[in-house]
C-alpha cells in the first residue's frame, strides 16, 4: 500500500489494480472512500478496463475471434508496477502479457496516476496502443463514496446534486444479464435527488449517456456538500446496492468511456457502444477529479 498526502487530504493506493483504497479529509479525519467490506461490496474504487460492464453472455468477437471476459474487464484484478512516487502524486503501469492476451488480444500500456492538488484528487488514465493493429477499448471508474451520518434505519440516506440546469435525464434501461435493453427513458430526477432504497430498486444502476451529469455533489442529511466528482466522460453510472429495503453505506459515482452491451449484441467489439479506437502508437488520455468539500 502506498500513501500520498498534502496538508488537506491523504490517500492510499494499492498496486493491485492501481486502486485508490482510502481518502481522508485531514481537518476532521473523516474517511470518504468505502472500506471494501465484502458484506456489501469487496472493492473501493476499481478501474474498468478494457470493458465497462458486461459483454452479452460474457463473450464477444474481437477481430472475428471469440473472447470471454468478466464484468468490467481484468485490469482491476491484476498487479500494476509502480512507476513514480512523490509526496503528493503516484503513477502505476500495466502492460499486456500472455495472460491478458487470453482475454483480450491486443498489446497495450495502461498508466493510472493520482495527483493531489489542495483538497482535490486528480485521477489520470493514459492508454497507449503498442500493437501493430488498431486498438479498441473501453475504460471507466467505479469509486464508492461513504454516506455520512449513515443509519440503516433511515428512509433517506443523503442527497445527490446535479450541477446542471435540467431536471429530466435520459436513463438507459437495464435488462437481462447486466446488459441494457436499448431503450432510453426520460426520467425527472430534479436538481437534487434523495438517495433512497426505492431509487436503486427502480434503477439498479442509473446510466446516463451523452452525459450531461459532469458534476455530481454528494450531500449529507442536512444537505451540506460532502464531496464532488467532476468529469468529462460521455457516460456516467450511479450505483448503490440495496438489501432488504436498505441502501448500502456508500454510493458509486462512475465516469465511463464505455458501456455494457445491449441485450443480444453479437457484433464486433470495436462496434460496441462508446468504444475508443487508437491507431498504432497513438495514445488516449482522460481524467476525473474528486473534490473533498
Amino acid at each position: 500500500m502506498y500513501t500520498i498526502e498534502n496538508q488537506q487530504i491523504r490517500a492510499q493506493v494499492s498496486a493491485h489494480g492501481a486502486e485508490l483504497t482510502s481518502l481522508v479529509r485531514k481537518s476532521d479525519g473523516k474517511e470518504l472512500l468505502w472500506n471494501a467490506d465484502a458484506s456489501w461490496w469487496k472493492r473501493h474504487s476499481p478501474v474498468l478496463f478494457p470493458i465497462v460492464g458486461m459483454m452479452w453472455e460474457g463473450k464477444g468477437l474481437i477481430e472475428g475471434q471469440e473472447y470471454r471476459m468478466g464484468q468490467h474487464g481484468f485490469a482491476r484484478d491484476l498487479d500494476f508496477e509502480l512507476v513514480e512516487q512523490q509526496e503528493d502524486a503516484i503513477r502505476f503501469v500495466l502492460i499486456d502479457s500472455e495472460a491478458t492476451r487470453g482475454f483480450y488480444p491486443y498489446s497495450f500500456r495502461l498508466e493510472i496516476a493520482y495527483e493531489l492538488r489542495g483538497a482535490t484528487v486528480i485521477v489520470k488514465w493514459h492508454v497507449e496502443n503498442t500493437d501493430s493493429r488498431t486498438l479498441a477499448f473501453q475504460i471507466g471508474a467505479h469509486p464508492a463514496f461513504v454516506l455520512p451520518d449513515y443509519n440503516p434505519n433511515n428512509t433517506v440516506y443523503g442527497y445527490m446534486r446535479f450541477d446542471d440546469d435540467r431536471r429530466e435525464y435520459p436513463l438507459s434501461v437495464i435488462g437481462e444479464k447486466g446488459c441494457v435493453t436499448g431503450e432510453i427513458r426520460p426520467v425527472e430526477l430534479g436538481k437534487e435527488l434523495p438517495i433512497t432504497a426505492g431509487l436503486f430498486e427502480a434503477w439498479p444502476t442509473i446510466i446516463v449517456e451523452e452525459c450531461p451529469m459532469q458534476s455530481i455533489t454528494l450531500l449529507d442529511l442536512n444537505e451540506a456538500p460532502w464531496l464532488r466528482l467532476r468529469h468529462t466522460a460521455p457516460v456516467v453510472g450511479i450505483w448503490a446496492p440495496v438489501k432488504d429495503g436498505v441502501v448500502a453505506p456508500f454510493v458509486c459515482l462512475e465516469p465511463w468511456y464505455g458501456r455494457c452491451d445491449t441485450m443480444g449484441y453479437t457484433g464486433d467489439f470495436a462496434a460496441r457502444p462508446w468504444v475508443n479506437v487508437l491507431a498504432p502508437e497513438a495514445a488516449f488520455d482522460a481524467q476525473y477529479e474528486i473534490d473533498v468539500l
